[in-house]
């Protein structure tokens, strides 16, 4: 298990970074994916990146 962290200033598309570099690729992988991002189902996901 690992933890990626990723910090910088307010509006600096920090977690728009985290779902396109991290999130989709992990679940296109069969990956499990847990986080608190508002809006962001794995429906959601396999909806635009399908």
């Amino acid at each position: 298990m690992s933890i990626k962290i990723h910090h910088g200033p307010n509006g600096s598309y920090k977690t728009s970074g985290a779902i396109q570099d991290d999130a989709v690729p992990a679940l296109k992988d069969g990956r499990v994916i847990i986080t608190n991002v508002r809006g962001f189902t794995l429906e959601r996901a396999y909806t635009v990146f399908p």
